[in-house]
């Protein structure tokens, strides 16, 4: 009776067991996980999207994807001087994206993006845009354009980057130095793909 009676027992432990090395496996693998993006500062926190766009991680919570901005409109300047000269003197060009602040906003003074899917990564360049009432713009001549920099941006308004390839289509773009407060937009090579955001306050 008494063998009996401690089967049931028995095996309830081995079953709990059987729990509790499953439960240390997953464990023992999300700590590993977590040890591992850690000691590699290039690789993505878990959860990136799959699906090509500009990424942000907000809050160590949420997966922000960027929209691209939409240009109001462009003018150009000194054309007819520009084709004289044989370009000897500088055609310069404006562009207004529409509405005075960027949708997305963070008070990371250091985002870094995640890009995924978007051709010319490895051209990025983030932009400080003017800001006027209802539009924000980015000046562009032709003597500024050259390498690091094709579409030609005004070299005050850049702010360098640090472009990192993580895998195959995968990029991290991060500023070098924290940005102050303002209007910005990340491109890849000319201002027609542009991605807009606003930084609120300087937090490192």
């Amino acid at each position: 009776m008494g063998a009996l009676a401690s089967a049931p027992a028995g095996s309830a432990i081995i079953s709990a067991m059987k729990t509790l090395v499953v439960i240390l496996s997953l464990l023992v693998t999300m700590a590993t996980a977590g040890a591992a993006w850690q000691s590699d500062p290039s690789a993505p926190p878990p959860g990136l999207p799959t699906s090509a766009g500009i990424y942000l991680l907000v809050d160590s919570a949420e997966w922000i994807k960027l929209l691209p901005a939409p240009i109001e409109e462009s003018q150009i300047k000194n054309t007819d001087v520009f084709l004289a000269t044989a370009g000897q003197l500088p055609l310069n060009m404006t562009f207004a994206y529409s509405g005075g602040e960027a949708p997305f906003r963070t008070a990371e003074s250091r985002p870094t993006f995640y890009i995924r899917g978007i051709e010319g990564a490895v051209d990025a360049l983030i932009v400080r845009l003017s800001k006027q009432k209802d539009q924000r713009t980015a000046r562009i001549t032709s003597t500024d354009a050259g390498v690091g920099n094709k579409a030609g941006f005004r070299r005050k308004q850049i702010r360098p980057v640090s472009v990192v390839p993580i895998s195959e289509g995968l990029f991290s773009v991060k500023p070098e130095a924290p940005l102050e407060r303002g209007e910005y937009v990340l491109v890849f090579g000319s201002p027609n793909t542009a991605f807009d955001f606003g930084i609120d306050a300087a937090r490192k």
